[in-house]
């Protein structure tokens, strides 16, 4: 059986009461978020970014300097890898 007792006013057995700030779970999870951000972040840049740009020049024909054509999933000597006959 479950006693309520009274501390400072309000019984203990009841939920937290939501503040200004909000309930100390949301707290906690702003809190712990402020700290994965800068790790999410550093994800996206180093590790996402060059990922994406790799997969995009992979498609082009471009010497590293001057224009750049798009070059699809041919190779440079013009045969399909995909369909060989």
């Amino acid at each position: 059986m479950a006693v309520a007792t009274k501390e400072a006013g309000r019984a203990t057995g009841a939920p937290p009461s939501k503040g200004a700030g909000g309930t100390q779970r949301q707290k906690d999870t702003v809190f712990g978020y402020t700290f994965l951000a800068p790790q999410l972040i550093g994800m996206l840049v180093f590790l996402l970014g060059p990922l994406v740009c790799a997969f995009v020049l992979a498609f082009l024909n471009w010497d590293g300097f001057g224009n750049r054509s798009f070059a699809g999933l041919t190779t440079s000597s013009g045969s399909s890898p995909i369909r060989r006959s």
